[in-house]
């Protein structure tokens, strides 16, 4: 199961962060793991076992893709699911950089909703995210435009 998903820069500021359980202290935890990610050198391995987790990382330009999850769960699955979110993450961003999830932050957790429910792999398919995501933003705009209406007293 995956516990949580990370997304931070190099100076381990958290850009992105999803959790789907644990009980611990959450800062305290992605400050560790940004901090260990971070200053961890570079002809190391993407895994490392940390407070009882498994995380799974890897960097994409300027940016950490991070995902906690049970020590006994598939690391290569998680840099699937990594690679599937940076991905989808560019294909609606053009190449994603670290601006871009600052500033589509609601976007980019609706990218990842639509991959993950609950900590398990709802979604692999790049098509069947981006339709997905296609009419939710079709619904986004009737709901738009039905409140505009609204507004003017045309309904």
């Amino acid at each position: 199961m995956i516990h949580a998903v990370l997304v931070f820069n190099k100076q381990s500021k958290m850009r992105l962060q999803k959790w789907y359980s644990c009980e611990c202290d959450r800062e305290r935890l992605t400050k560790s793991i940004a901090d260990q990610i971070c200053n961890r050198d570079k002809t190391f391995s993407s895994i490392l076992e940390f407070w009882g987790y498994k995380i799974v990382f890897k960097k994409f330009a300027s940016l950490f893709f991070a995902v906690c999850i049970d020590t006994d769960d598939n690391e290569f699955d998680a840099l699937n699911i990594i690679s599937l979110f940076v991905e989808m993450l560019d294909s609606q961003f053009g190449s994603v950089c670290e601006l871009d999830i600052i500033f589509e932050f609601e976007r980019s957790y609706q990218i990842l909703d639509e991959i993950l429910l609950a900590g398990h792999l709802q979604e692999s398919s790049k098509t069947e995210i981006t339709k997905e995501l296609h009419e939710s933003d079709l619904w986004d705009e009737e709901r738009a435009v039905l409140d505009h209406l609204k507004e003017l007293g045309m309904i």
